[in-house]
């Protein structure tokens, strides 16, 4: 069927109506390049699956493709060595995740959806790839000591020294001798260090670096 023909039939405004029930962008250009055909075995093939996934829906109507993202620009970049970020990962996860139960649902009805089950059996799960994002990210995009040995090594230092750094600065605090030099006995921070308010006129009394002063200039 030509173009022209098509444009009279109006099938680029039946396609546009169809696409609005698309879940993401990659479903939905899927949608927008459907054509006609003259294949009349085709054709009632495409009825079945049509009839199939009506069926299946009524039958249960929670399975979705819920979760899914068009995750093609991120699987290229990193195919180009781009590093991605956390956000993209997880919606890599998400979408393999969504394949994965998709493809579950579709399994157990596949006596009675069998074009369906056909395509199901090409959704990639992607177990290993989602048990690497798990092992490296949290479901917020933090990334996990799991990450790597030398990023747990260095996150395990970096707490002893934190509280190393914690038990110096609670000892002044809590040390007798300094009391009348501290504006309060309180652990602060300024400009990402660890600090205690000390009284200008105490300056020197105790050994160490001024990174702040108040506005007033009475506490350093």
């Amino acid at each position: 069927m030509d173009r022209k023909t098509l444009t009279k039939l109006e099938l680029n405004k039946i396609l546009a109506r169809l696409a609005e029930y698309a879940a993401f962008s990659a479903s939905r250009e899927l949608l927008e390049d459907l054509e006609p055909t003259s294949d009349l075995g085709e054709a009632r093939r495409r009825q079945q699956e049509t009839s199939e996934a009506r069926g299946l829906l009524e039958e249960n109507s929670q399975v979705s493709i819920g979760g899914a993202r068009d995750v093609r620009g991120h699987v290229g970049r990193a195919a180009r060595g781009v590093t991605l970020q956390p956000e993209q990962f997880l919606e890599i996860k998400s979408t393999l995740q969504s394949a994965e139960a998709l493809k579950g649902a579709i399994e157990k009805v596949a006596g009675r959806f069998p074009l369906l089950a056909q395509t199901a059996e090409a959704l990639y799960e992607g177990r290993p790839v989602v048990a690497g994002i798990n092992r490296t990210l949290s479901e917020q995009g933090e990334v996990l000591d799991s990450a790597s040995p030398a990023l747990a090594s260095i996150r395990r230092e970096l707490r002893v020294q934190h509280d190393r750094l914690h038990s110096r600065l609670q000892s002044i605090i809590n040390n007798s001798n300094y009391a009348t030099y501290l504006q309060e006995a309180l652990i602060t921070q300024r400009s990402g260090r660890y600090v205690i308010p000390v009284r200008a006129e105490a300056r020197g009394r105790i050994k160490g670096i001024v990174h702040d002063q108040s506005s007033s200039g009475a506490t350093l």
